[in-house]
């Protein structure tokens, strides 16, 4: 419901009424309490969550074996985003790849956060 007042015109009228705003400290985004199990952020693109575990994604992992195998034969972020489009592999949002999306893929296999081996096995550092 819109009232055509500024905030501060809002927050005046409730104090006239008696009625005290919410602790700035609650408004703070971003601030989560901490809880066991799956948080709010998605694993790395390859992976999901599978009973508070994380495993392979049936419908990622096999893209994420083909951008490891472009990265590995050397070729370039750019030169595997036109590959993948061209090919009409979407991404996990099932739109195009984006050039910053598979940066940071690339990224993941060269700091060895993620390490695929033969076989369709890997490890997460």
């Amino acid at each position: 419901m819109q009232f055509g007042w500024t905030k501060s015109q809002i927050r005046r009228e409730l104090y006239q009424c008696g009625i005290k705003p919410r602790d700035r400290q609650n408004l703070a985004t971003g601030v989560r309490a901490l809880k066991p199990g799956k948080q709010g952020s998605l694993p790395y693109f390859g992976f999901c969550n599978f009973e508070g575990r994380i495993v392979k994604d049936p419908r990622e992992f096999p893209v994420l074996q083909v951008i490891h195998r472009h990265w590995s034969r050397g070729k370039t972020i750019h030169q595997i985003n036109l590959e993948l489009n061209k090919a009409k592999i979407l991404s996990r949002t099932g739109k195009q790849w984006s050039w910053a999306a598979l940066r940071n893929i690339v990224e993941r296999f060269a700091a060895k956060k993620i390490i695929l081996l033969n076989g369709g096995k890997y490890e997460l550092g």
